[in-house]
């Protein structure tokens, strides 16, 4: 190649990279477009909203204003026309909404109730399946350990071959993995082993009883959740009604 022969691996990994780079670009731009168009959308909700704003709101705050003005020239004339009733009408306002408030807090305990109901009755499922999965664990139990004998067999084997064969490291090493195997392997009695079965059948029978009772409490709690909050609603909904029909039987002192 000649000193002035241009080094086409070079050109062509230069023209790579550019190639690189206009895509790098063309992405970047489109993102940007895309924010764009989105911002523009943005604003101009934000104009169509704040025009019709602009003609809403002052026409709302002159009702208001308006409204305010009637409120304080009716007050009076109504605080003179109720007299002597005006404060026990007061005091039955302020316990009316204490009973309304002691309703609403009533919803809310039972709500919260009702949720530690639904979560202690997931748990007593998990403990339930967790003693399902032990006494299945427990079935495979001797399934198991004749694997692991086997497995055990397996390693003795290779280290009376290794052994045969005058290969110290090969017969170290599988001797060495046979004694943490077996060291792992428990192997109860006949007798053992069926009282673990069951005391595994056992547990079973009493997580499934904790279960059915802590789904009864949930069920319970729920239901009363829903009657509390219904009832809250229907309060809070007739207030006013009810309010009114409460200050009709205040009367005067004899």
């Amino acid at each position: 190649m000649m000193a002035d022969e241009p080094d086409l691996d070079k050109l062509k990994a230069d023209l790579k990279k550019l190639q690189d780079d206009i895509a790098a670009l063309s992405k970047q731009a489109a993102a940007a477009q895309t924010a764009v168009r989105t911002a523009e959308a943005e604003l101009a909700e934000i104009a169509k909203t704040a025009d019709v704003y602009d003609t809403s709101g002052p026409k709302m705050q002159d009702e208001l204003d308006d409204d305010k003005t009637v409120i304080a020239r009716k007050r009076p004339v109504a605080e003179l026309e109720v007299k002597d009733l005006k404060e026990k009408l007061d005091k039955r306002t302020e316990k009316f909404g204490e009973d309304l408030k002691k309703d609403g807090d009533a919803a809310a305990a039972a709500a919260n109730k009702a949720k530690q109901a639904a979560a202690d009755a997931d748990q007593a499922v998990k403990d339930l399946q967790g003693k399902q999965a032990a006494f299945a664990s427990l079935k495979d139990q001797p399934k198991a350990t004749a694997a692991k004998l086997k497995e055990l067999k397996g390693l003795l084997n290779e280290v009376a071959k290794a052994e045969a064969q005058d290969d110290s490291v090969s017969m170290y090493f599988n001797v060495v993995e046979a004694a943490a195997l077996a060291d792992g392997i428990t192997i109860p009695t006949p007798k053992d082993y069926r009282k673990q079965v069951v005391d595994a059948l056992a547990d079973i029978e009493k997580g499934k009883e904790t279960a059915a009772k802590k789904k009864a409490d949930f069920d319970k709690a729920n239901a009363a959740a829903a009657d509390a909050r219904k009832k809250h609603r229907a309060a809070v909904a007739s207030r006013r009604s009810d309010l009114l029909k409460a200050l009709r039987e205040v009367k005067p002192d004899p």
